[in-house]
Formats: C-alpha cells, structure tokens, sequence
C-alpha cells in the first residue's frame, strides 16, 4: 500500500527532526532519533490542531516513519517518545 506524506506529515516529520537536533543532542551521548515534543508543542509550533496532529501521528506510526512509545506505563499524561525512521 503507498501512502503520500500530507503537508502535515511532512511538517510534523521536519519539526520532530529539528526537535531532535536543537533539543536531544545537546544532552543525549547519542541521538538516535528519538524525540518527545507534546502534541499540543508541535500543534503550537505547527499552528495545526491537536487533532490533526494526533491523526497525523497515528498515520506516520502505521506506515512506518516513526515509531511511538509510551513514556509512563500506568497511562498517566506526558508526552511519549518518538523515533524518526
């Protein structure tokens, strides 16, 4: 199945990147792609809605160009990790 990027896809990829460069390397021994902006930080910085950045997640997640993981177990709020493939 082919899936074309959105411009929201491909600004919430850039913005997650640059979230990495500005914000994980700095004080990560590696970056390795993983970043943890909140939705509501990348709807801000994106000037999108929450939802739609949430569906956009959800799509980049289910065709592989990131992968998301759950930062508290117990299902308690924060942001959860991401990775950039």
């Amino acid at each position: 199945m082919d899936f074309n990027l959105s411009r929201e896809h491909q600004l919430i990829r850039k913005m997650m990147a640059e979230f990495t460069e500005k914000e994980v390397k700095p004080i990560a021994a590696e970056a390795d792609g993983t970043c943890w902006p909140s939705v509501r930080r990348i709807a801000e910085d994106l000037k999108l809605s929450r939802r739609t950045v949430q569906r956009a997640l959800a799509d980049l997640e289910r065709h592989g160009f990131l992968e998301r993981t759950h930062r508290r177990p117990n299902g308690s709020l924060t942001s959860n990790f991401y990775r950039l493939k």
